[in-house]
């Protein structure tokens, strides 16, 4: 960060949003060729709830600017949005950390850590999730170069792991789970996977949705031989209960 970078980040969180709007508008008349300051101000306009002028904004920034420019200004502004709406799941402030990251899908729609993201806010916030979330995380993960494969997995593993228990019996969570295999550790994926489908079929009795997490299991190793057992069991027992409520 530089120093006018500093100075228009402890602006935005001062605490009093009109007053840091207009003196982001101030530091914007000073430094009007700066772009990222119209970043930071659309996203206290956002604070404020002015999402509209928060794209006018945004939009303003770039008008007479070249490609390079307008990629570079991208850039910038998502890894502002990034970071301030993380800042917001620290206040406490989840609406707002969704709100933003959802204008950062607008600028990346294949950025597949902010719609994981958006996923476990949308499971706290018990907001439906859009299924086009998961064609995007696919798309997003077949552009990614095969050698950047493994760090992303790694990033995606600990976001999955607070997803899993909010909406295990969720019935997009095993579409998320196949979305996601590619970029995962084949072994890290697998415990995810097992520890998902005892949980449905022990705790939650939901024994369909635990031999669909077994099957993905046996996507990632057809010969896994605990798999077969655990999907063995699971049918069973699925019988046994069916065969036990059943009035005939």
């Amino acid at each position: 960060m530089n120093d006018l970078t500093i100075q228009a980040q402890a602006i935005l969180h001062q605490g009093d949003n009109l007053r840091a709007v207009a003196e982001l508008e101030n530091l914007i008349d000073q430094y009007p060729g700066v772009a990222i300051l119209y970043g930071y101000l659309g996203i206290a306009l956002i604070l404020g709830g002015q999402e509209e002028e928060a794209q006018t904004t945004w939009a303003m920034a770039v008008l007479e600017s070249s490609d390079t420019e307008l990629e570079q200004y991208s850039q910038q502004l998502s890894d502002l949005l990034y970071q301030e709406a993380q800042h917001q799941v620290n206040l406490g402030n989840l609406e707002t950390a969704w709100t933003l990251r959802q204008h950062l899908r607008e600028i990346n729609r294949s950025d597949c850590l902010n719609l994981l993201h958006l996923i476990w806010l949308s499971a706290q916030l018990h907001l439906p999730v859009d299924r086009a979330y998961l064609l995007d995380i696919s798309q997003g993960i077949e552009s990614q170069a095969e050698a950047d494969l493994a760090t992303l997995g790694l990033e995606m593993l600990p976001i999955l792991e607070k997803i899993q228990p909010l909406a295990c019996l969720e019935s997009w969570l095993p579409e998320l789970f196949e979305a996601c295999l590619t970029a995962l550790q084949p072994l890290a994926a697998l415990h995810l996977l097992m520890r998902t489908a005892t949980e449905v079929a022990y705790s939650a009795n939901y024994f369909t949705m635990a031999i669909r997490y077994a099957e993905i299991c046996l996507k990632i190793d057809p010969y896994q031989v605990e798999v077969l057992r655990h999907r063995s069991e699971e049918r069973r027992v699925g019988k046994e209960c069916r065969s036990r409520w059943s009035p005939y």
